[in-house]
């Protein structure tokens, strides 16, 4: 399928709030390993290689949900599922149309299906094990971006969907290693999810600095460096004033001319206006 150019707010719910187009890693995408074999993989091919890469977003979010649901548990359905959310997410809004809710709504459905339980993959290839997880970390991230029927952040909801891939991620030594940048997303999308709960400003403190120590030359680091500053000054503006002014002035040393470094709030929290 050919790439989408996709709007800067769309990026930042597919690739983690706060965090920049930049932060989109080349990974080429493995060679799909599909469960099945034989004559399956051939028509599964075939259909995918069919997919409409022109024409409205309608009718390719169409195409690429008849997919998903033909191929169910594949890893070019899980390729594809992540797509559907992209044109999703670039539909328009009409009336009480809400393409976020309806794209959490239904690539949840699929992921708690038997299709794409854990356990159906427990003994897939590495590289069908990680479609998997970075399927599920989009669907966390959309689900950080919605509110609930009371109007919180669904952000306990994420932090389970993120749970589950480091149980399975975990329970594989070697897996991380293989895509290390998928786990540093993950920690980042844990750090976020803290973040959005008042009561959990310090697991998200905490959270930010183990990330700091843990990744030093992320390209997350501005977002981390602002939301550490931004969490410490919420739980104690008195107290943490001094670690506070150190965040943000690494922020702005390190990385002058990132978005991050710019934003309205750091000024006030340096106490330079």
């Amino acid at each position: 399928m050919t790439k989408l150019r996709i709007p800067r707010q769309i990026l930042l719910v597919l690739l983690g709030v706060t965090a920049f187009a930049s932060y989109a890693q080349n990974v080429p995408p493995a060679q799909p390993v599909p469960i099945e074999s034989g004559g399956e993989i051939q028509r599964e091919g075939e259909a995918f290689r069919r997919l409409p890469t022109t024409g409205s977003i309608k009718e390719r979010l169409a195409a690429c949900q008849a997919f998903v649901d033909q191929f169910p548990g594949s890893q070019l359905s899980l390729r594809v599922m992540r797509d559907v959310c992209t044109f999703y997410l670039l539909q328009e809004k009409t009336g009480n149309s809400d393409p976020l809710r309806s794209c959490a709504a239904w690539i949840g459905e699929r992921l708690s299906s038997p299709a794409y339980s854990w356990n159906r993959f427990a003994g897939a290839p590495e590289s069908l094990i990680l479609e998997r997880i970075e399927t599920q970390l989009v669907y966390a991230r959309i689900l950080a971006n919605l509110r609930s029927d009371s109007g919180k952040g669904r952000y306990d909801e994420a932090l389970s969907a993120l749970a589950e891939i480091l149980v399975e991620g975990d329970s594989r030594p070697d897996l991380w290693s293989a895509r290390p940048d998928l786990k540093e997303q993950i920690d980042f999308a844990r750090c976020w999810c803290f973040h959005g709960q008042q009561e959990e400003l310090r697991s998200a403190l905490s959270c930010y600095q183990h990330f700091m120590e843990t990744y030093p030359s992320s390209d997350f680091m501005p977002a981390v460096l602002l939301n550490a500053a931004r969490t410490l000054n919420a739980i104690d503006p008195q107290g943490s004033r001094e670690q506070t002014i150190l965040y943000l002035t690494r922020l702005r040393d390190e990385f002058p001319k990132s978005a991050e470094a710019a934003a309205p709030d750091v000024l006030k929290l340096l106490g330079e206006r």
